[in-house]
């Protein structure tokens, strides 16, 4: 009888340790980095603008904003904000994701778990509707985006830079500003 209780204990000893392992295995490669917990954001604009005849300002072709939060407990918001304009119709499109990151080395994958799409059309005729609705079950699969990552600081500014394929250079790359809002 006590051969059989120590032979149960050492065995939950083991299986304690291995669970114990594993489990710290997958903690650290979901643990977030210090340097990447922040607002992030990364904008586009063009140069141009559209007046009328009469000389109202009518904006810019074409600007992009994306940003990021990242939060300790591994939670993130990724926001993305098109605007394009050709002289006659405005279209805005933002599509705001709520989820989390997971970390493993130089990599991170985001992980939607809500979101919502949201569009406005100016003056582009009858056939273009506005929208605003939540993004659904079926569509958040395609938003998992995985990334390579690093910070850098160039130019007095400290950046969040991703890219797809470690091997990019900074032209396929994005670089992300620290920010607040």
């Amino acid at each position: 009888m006590k051969k059989t209780i120590l032979a149960s204990c050492f065995l939950l000893a083991i299986a304690t340790s291995v669970f114990s392992q594993k489990n710290q295995a997958s903690s650290n490669a979901s643990k977030v980095p210090a340097e990447v917990i922040g607002k992030w954001l990364k904008g586009a604009f063009s140069m141009a603008h559209f007046f009328t005849y009469d000389g109202k300002d009518m904006g810019t072709p074409y600007s992009s904003s994306r940003a990021i939060e990242i939060k300790k407990d591994g939670s993130a918001e990724l926001r993305l904000y098109f605007n394009t304009y050709n002289g006659s119709c405005r279209n805005l499109a933002f599509t705001y994701l709520q989820g989390k990151v997971e970390f493993n080395g130089d990599m991170f994958t985001f992980l939607p778990a809500s979101g919502k799409y949201r569009g406005n059309y100016i003056g582009c005729g009858s056939t273009m509707k506005d929208f605003n609705r939540p993004i659904t079950a079926q569509e958040l699969p395609k938003h998992k985006m995985t990334f390579y990552w690093s910070v850098q600081d160039r130019d007095g500014k400290h950046y969040l830079v991703t890219k797809f394929n470690p091997a990019d250079n900074d032209a396929a790359s994005d670089f992300f500003v620290a920010t607040k809002w």
